[in-house]
């Protein structure tokens, strides 16, 4: 798991002691939340700061040198709590499949489903995977949402594992989203995995009661990292990760 120093981050707070200055909180309270959730957090320092170092990737470090950070504009904004806040959330892409079974209606209910949410994703791709749809069809359909969007089409059937395999490499997304065409996202579930996001709650899968009939989201960088489904599927890959329990959300 990788650390994140606080040293340089615009948020963390330092008094003058002795011959360094001293890191003594984080204007976000956000080393309360880390330690809530029994995340190791040392002291050290260097020649410059005595500072913390989190023991976990955080989310809201923006580096207070701007030469370093070009593209975050809000150093010295005094709104530039609020802009982080809007900044850290779920980063998703949809992979929407479809087959042969899929008709207009259950495609167009999952497509309502997007656009109605207040969260939507970076990205949509659609794995039609021996589909009757035509492209002409499925682009005029999905291009009301106006969320970029990718087709990838398979003329002979591949397995379910396979198409996941193909449409992960299509996106940069930390997420990735698999929906059945039919099912429908509502703006409760991604609210409640954007939450954990917000709130430093870690997660790297979530598994549904049924994945092959309803949605399974996925870290892609974990997905990536395990080899995807090749060999077996990533899900029996995934039981041999330590501690995968403690990053593995159920839906109840």
């Amino acid at each position: 798991m990788s650390e994140t120093p606080c040293k340089n981050c615009c948020f963390a707070i330092y008094e003058q002691h002795d011959i360094v200055p001293t890191q003594v909180d984080c204007e976000l309270l956000l080393l309360e939340k880390f330690e809530e959730k029994k995340v190791d957090i040392k002291e050290v320092f260097d020649d410059e700061k005595e500072f913390f170092v989190i023991n976990s990737m955080c989310p809201y470090f923006r580096n207070n040198n701007k030469e370093i950070d070009k593209v975050w504009l809000y150093h010295d904004s005094p709104n530039r709590v609020e802009q982080v806040y809007k900044e850290v959330k779920l980063n998703y892409s949809t992979i929407l499949y479809i087959d042969g079974k899929t008709t207009k209606s259950s495609l167009a209910k999952t497509l309502n489903g997007l656009k109605s949410l207040t969260l939507k994703p970076s990205s949509i791709i659609i794995m039609s995977n021996g589909g009757k749809f035509k492209p002409a069809v499925l682009r005029e359909n999905i291009e009301m949402l106006d969320i970029p969007y990718r087709i990838e089409f398979s003329v002979e059937p591949l397995s379910r594992n396979t198409c996941l395999d193909i449409a992960s490499t299509k996106t940069t997304a930390t997420f990735l989203m698999w929906i059945n065409a039919g099912y429908i996202l509502h703006n409760t579930f991604i609210d409640f995995l954007n939450y954990k996001i917000q709130n430093l709650i870690p997660f790297l899968v979530y598994i549904p009661k049924n994945p092959t009939q309803n949605t399974l989201t996925i870290q892609r960088q974990l997905f990536d990292l395990l080899g995807r489904n090749t060999g077996k599927s990533f899900l029996e890959k995934l039981v041999n990760v330590e501690d995968y329990k403690k990053f593995t959300v159920y839906e109840q």
